[in-house]
């Protein structure tokens, strides 16, 4: 994340923390642990634990709390707007998807600035992947895979991202 800090590596403070901003600060302690133990699996994993557990424990972000680290999909765009996430945003980097309560769907790495990548498949618009799965939800449980989108759905899919490991072929 795009916080600046320099704290000692080993210190921990604002995880739990009602205060966002001490759990902005734990949070990039723990970004800088996975770095400094890539040459040792076993550190590497409890690092990488390590923040995604302060991550999760981060605060929602909003526009009362411009602190906050996770960023509800809806508010995307509002968040992209933002002063408290121009730098992040506009910044390459890392990203979790994850579900209401706190699993991790998916870890993604852009080379873009941030917003461009998720705006684009994402979070904007009435075809990003988070719009349709809000709108199909119950036809995706019910299918159980995402034949529960309409074909209409997934031929758009397909010509949109031809060539790309992502074009849903179904089961």
């Amino acid at each position: 994340m795009a916080r600046k800090a320099s704290p000692k590596p080993s210190d921990a403070r604002g995880i739990g923390s009602a205060d966002p901003s001490a759990q902005n600060l734990a949070l990039q302690v723990h970004s800088d642990r996975p770095l400094a133990a890539a040459s040792d699996d076993a550190r590497l994993e409890r690092a990488y634990a390590d923040y995604i557990q302060a991550a999760l424990d981060a605060p929602l972000w909003s526009a009362e709390c411009p602190d906050g680290v996770r960023i509800p999909w809806r508010l995307a765009k509002q968040a992209a707007a933002h002063p408290s996430l121009h730098d992040t945003l506009g910044s390459p980097g890392l990203y979790l998807f994850g579900d209401e309560e706190g699993v991790i769907l998916y870890l993604g790495m852009t080379t873009t600035t941030l917003w461009k990548r998720l705006r684009g498949r994402y979070v904007a618009g009435l075809r990003s992947q988070c719009q349709l799965a809000a709108d199909y939800a119950s036809d995706l449980v019910a299918a159980g895979n995402i034949t529960g989108f309409p074909e209409q759905i997934r031929a758009w899919y397909r010509r949109a991202y031809k060539g790309t490991r992502y074009a849903w072929k179904g089961p």
